[in-house]
Order: C-alpha cells, then sequence, then structure tokens
C-alpha cells in the first residue's frame, strides 16, 4: 500500500479506487509545535504574569508611551511641592508656568511643614538632616506666570543668599525696589516683559548687580534722583554692573546719575530717548562693547564714540541723526539705517585725513534708508576690512571707484536709488562685477591696506 499521504483533507473518491486508498487511512493533521520561547522571553511573561496580579497570564503590559499618553495632567499644587522640595535639597526653587496667580506661602518658609520620621535614616528621610531654608536659596525663577492680580513684597528680603532672580512675563505691576536693595548678594536681576510703570528707582538696588533686564515693561524712569544733565552732584555708582537692558519701555532720558565703569552693553533701543548723556558714557569708555539705541529720538549732535577703544557693536537706527557719529576705528559693526544722513564725513571724526597709516575694523556697515546723496571716498578708502555694506534705498547717483578695491568686500546692496544711473542695473545685483567696473575707473588708493594687486577677488 503507498503511504499514507501528507495532505490535510479527503482524498477525491476516483482517485481512492483507483489506488485502493481509503480515506481513513489519512492520517490526521498534527497541530503545529509552538515556537520555543527564549528564557528572556519566559522571564518577561513570568514578570508580566506576576505583575498582573499574581496569575501568570500572557497579557501585554502597556507601553510607556501610552502609558504617559493616559496618565493625568500633573495639578499646580504637585508642581509647587515638587519645587518646594528640589528647592530644599539644591538651593534653587524654579515656580516657571506654574499657573500662580499668587506666590505661595511655603517659598517664604521652607521649613515650614515637613514631617520627620525619626525612624529613618537622611537618605530615606528628605525631612530629616538638612534642609535648606528660604535664606540659604541661592536662585528664585518665578517666569511665566499670572502675578498681574498680586505684587512680589517684603519677604522677598528673606532670601538673604540669592544671586539670580528672575520673574519674567509675569505681569507685575509693581515691585518692592528697596527690598530687592536688602539682597546683598544679588548679581542678577530680570524683571523684562512685565508691565512695570513709573520709577525704576535703581538708586536701591544692591552694588552687587552685574546683569540687569528691565526690558519690555512701561517704565518712564529708571532712577528717583532728579538732576539737571551733566551736573555733579548725586550720582550713585553700580561698580559691578556689566549688561543693563533697559529696551522696549517710555523712557524720555537715561539716567545722568548712574557710573556703571565697567559696564559692557547697554540696550535702550525702543524707547523716546532724546539725548545721550555723558556722564553715563563717559566711565565705562573702556569697557563698552555693546550699544544698542534703535528706535528712539536721537539727534544732532551724535555722539563721539571715539574714545571708546572696547566697543564692537553699535547700533543706532532709525533715529533722526543728519550727521554720522564718529566712532573709533576698532569698531567691527555698525547699523545707522533709517536715519536722515546726507553724508559720512563725520565717521571718524576726521582721524583718516592725512593719516595713510589708518584703517577701520569694520566688518558690516548698514546705512540704508537714509538721504545719501554720495559715499565720500575718504572715508570710504578706509573700509579695508569691510564685507558688506548695505546702502539701499538712498538718493545715490554715483559710487567711488575705491569701492572697487575694498580687499574684503563681498557683498554691496545698493537697491532703491533712483538717482543712480551711471551704473547699469545689472551690475548692481553682482557685487564681483560691479568692483571690476569700478576699477576700470582709477588705480588703488596709495594708503595701508592697498596694493598693486589690491581688489582682486580670489578664485572661489
Amino acid at each position: 500500500m503507498p503511504p499514507p499521504s501528507r495532505f490535510r483533507g479527503k482524498l477525491n473518491p476516483a482517485f481512492s479506487t483507483a489506488h485502493g486508498i481509503t480515506n481513513d487511512a489519512v492520517p490526521a493533521p498534527r497541530r503545529p509545535q509552538p515556537q520555543q520561547r527564549t528564557s528572556s522571553s519566559r522571564s518577561t511573561n513570568s514578570n508580566t504574569g506576576s505583575a498582573i496580579g499574581g496569575c501568570g497570564g500572557r497579557r501585554k503590559t502597556p507601553s510607556s508611551s501610552s502609558s504617559s499618553a493616559l496618565a493625568p495632567p500633573v495639578s499646580r499644587e504637585a508642581k509647587i511641592q515638587a519645587a518646594l522640595r528640589t528647592a530644599r535639597n539644591t538651593g534653587r526653587i524654579i515656580l516657571c508656568d506654574c499657573n500662580l496667580t499668587t506666590l505661595p506661602d511655603q517659598m517664604f518658609d521652607l521649613r515650614s511643614g515637613i514631617e520627620i520620621d525619626l525612624s529613618l535614616d537622611s537618605v530615606s528621610n528628605p525631612g530629616r538632616g538638612a534642609s535648606m531654608g528660604e535664606e540659604e536659596l541661592t536662585s528664585v525663577d518665578i517666569s511665566d506666570n499670572d502675578l498681574s492680580s498680586s505684587a512680589l513684597d517684603e519677604r522677598i528680603e528673606r532670601f538673604r543668599s540669592v544671586s539670580i532672580f528672575r520673574a519674567r512675563r509675569s505681569g507685575l505691576s509693581q515691585v518692592p525696589w528697596q527690598s530687592f536693595g536688602m539682597l546683598d548678594a544679588l548679581t542678577i536681576l530680570d524683571l523684562s516683559g512685565n508691565q512695570l510703570c513709573g520709577c525704576a528707582m535703581l538708586e536701591r538696588l544692591p552694588t552687587t548687580l552685574r546683569e540687569l533686564n528691565l526690558s519690555g515693561n512701561q517704565l518712564t524712569g529708571l532712577t528717583s534722583i532728579s538732576l539737571e544733565l551733566d551736573s555733579d552732584g548725586g550720582t550713585f555708582t553700580m561698580p559691578f554692573l556689566k549688561s543693563l537692558d533697559i529696551s522696549n519701555n517710555q523712557l524720555e532720558s537715561l539716567p545722568s546719575a548712574l557710573e556703571a565703569p565697567i559696564l559692557q552693553t547697554l540696550n535702550f533701543s525702543k524707547n523716546r530717548i532724546a539725548i545721550l548723556p555723558t556722564n553715563l558714557l563717559a566711565p565705562c569708555s573702556r569697557s563698552l562693547s555693546t550699544l544698542v539705541g534703535k528706535e528712539n529720538q536721537l539727534s544732532d549732535p551724535p555722539p563721539d564714540l571715539r574714545s571708546f577703544q572696547s566697543l564692537r557693536t553699535v547700533d543706532l537706527g532709525q533715529n533722526a541723526f543728519t550727521d554720522a557719529p564718529a566712532i573709533s576705528p576698532s569698531l567691527v559693526s555698525l547699523s545707522l539705517e533709517g536715519n536722515r544722513l546726507s553724508n559720512l564725513l563725520n565717521l571718524f571724526g576726521g582721524d583718516q585725513s592725512n593719516n595713510e597709516s589708518f584703517q577701520s575694523s569694520l566688518t558690516e556697515l548698514r546705512i540704508s534708508s537714509n538721504k545719501l546723496t554720495t559715499l565720500d571716498e575718504d572715508v570710504v578708502q578706509c573700509l579695508t576690512s569691510v564685507v558688506m555694506i548695505d546702502a539701499s534705498m538712498n538718493d545715490l547717483s554715483d559710487l567711488p571707484h575705491c569701492v572697487g578695491y575694498l580687499p574684503q568686500l563681498r557683498r554691496i546692496v545698493m537697491d532703491g536709488n533712483p538717482c543712480l544711473r551711471r551704473i547699469r542695473h545689472q551690475l548692481l545685483n553682482d557685487t564681483r562685477a560691479l568692483k571690476a567696473f569700478l576699477r576700470t575707473r582709477g588705480g588703488p588708493p596709495m594708503r595701508a591696506g592697498y596694493n598693486l594687486d589690491a581688489g582682486q577677488e580670489a578664485e572661489g
């Protein structure tokens, strides 16, 4: 008899009769053997079973992603308590974006409400052993809340060791300036993006401050000291202040009473300031590196910044200057766009005249949207380091041929000069071609920074 078929199902009757095979001879199909599980999968299933009531079932545990998706949102109180626990251990309290409408009392009394189990050691019991109090906090951050219906009060004086205090975008309309003055370790104070109005009273702040940010408020004054500009009495000093940001307020003047001898960054943009007091700028002439005063009402006479040897960036755009400020040759970036300049004769204060070795370190010059009719050759030929010039939206009629020899110039923007008819329009979109055209008008300037091959573009 032929061997039994290994295929499932009944045989065809005609086929079984011809070969003498009956359907009863067909063996029952064997069940497929389950795949052998590895030891790791067995242990996983074992653990899973024990996790499900110890029933040894094979039900799959939910993934971490699905668990997190189903997890309820953390409540405000849970965030506060977590921040307080962290503060007791690290000395830093962070209550950012906690939907606070008022500050919790516990942050001003960190040791209150701590339960101590004496049967536990200090590792197992967070309440036992050293627990930092509010007087030991070094950093406080209450930013991104809505405290418009409440206010900071004198309780902040309890933070005697705090060095960083931030309350950005918290809806604050007033703060206790005198209480901040009691924080002798404070180095960074950031109250930007609030609704502070009136006078800031800088003279009451601690002299330890290094960074002060009051930008984005509605301040109309910075000190309660009333002085005439350039007066000699009543000044106050912030000896360690390096950065002062008072931009985007409603200030009409800068505090002439303030002396900040090591100030490095001053930003007073987007205000209503009409004059720069010499009392404020003179003490920091050796340290100031960044001066930003765009979108104000500054007008002539422009400031003389030639003695500011550390100054690298100046932005006085969108003001009302008709003459350019005199700058130091060490300045790297200058923006005077959106003023009323008709020429650049005063840019170096005449220091370049009869001085063939004079060279400017400017790499970026923005003078768009003025009333320039010419780029003064005596000034332009000193720009041996300039990489980009934006002279768009002016009344230029021509360019001096020395522009073609500026050795580092890679881009010059000339759009929006309707009187510029001596240069083909196609050249204005190709700086390299424009420089080559201008070189056909004359030779290189006979001064430092140029040679017979000056202005030749490097390959690539």
